[in-house]
């Protein structure tokens, strides 16, 4: 890892490590707590708990940098945030402008790469070298509000899918096995 992805994991680290609770408001002006807490018997892995007065979410947070060269189809992000232990999460990819959008090619290459990213399941999120350089806290605050809206959004999804399902099976009198 270069310095500026050094940085950014390492502030990364720090905010996932402070236990205290935070609380994000989603579009509909729900106000979602969530808090991490770094689990004992894993390196980089934590678990972050969302919740408001009637829904609570648990995920399993594990982080990898490109140090560990966890290659999703030939590509290798500068930090990768898996969730739930699965083949999907986040890709971070911190850039420098100088070997970014400098060329056609390059700008060619990165949207290839984030297209290949959400193909195999990790959303992309970039950033370039100077937003983490002048303030790292923000830009990760960033990225944690990107997981927990996504979070979120796909926890919404799976409970109307399995609510549709469910009154499918009861109108055509099928059990919910």
């Amino acid at each position: 890892m270069n310095k500026i992805e050094t940085m950014f994991y390492e502030v990364l680290v720090n905010v996932l490590n402070s236990s205290l609770p935070r609380v994000y408001t989603d579009s509909d002006y729900t106000e979602w707590s969530y808090s991490f807490k770094k689990l004992e018997d894993e390196e980089n892995c934590f678990s972050l708990n969302i919740k408001n007065n009637k829904v609570s979410i648990s995920r399993l947070i594990t982080l990898e940098t490109n140090d560990s060269n966890v290659d999703i189809a030939g590509y290798i992000p500068d930090i990768l945030i898996s969730i739930d232990a699965l083949k999907a999460g986040y890709a971070i990819e911190i850039d420098g402008y100088e070997w970014h959008e400098k060329t056609k090619e390059q700008a060619i290459n990165d949207r290839k790469k984030d297209r290949t990213y959400l193909k195999n399941g990790y959303v992309p999120i970039r950033f370039l070298g100077s937003e983490v350089y002048h303030n790292a806290l923000n830009s990760v605050i960033e990225t944690i509000e990107i997981i927990i809206s996504n979070e979120l959004s796909l926890h919404g999804r799976s409970d109307i899918e399995y609510m549709e399902y469910q009154l499918w099976c009861m109108e055509n009198n099928l059990e919910d096995k």
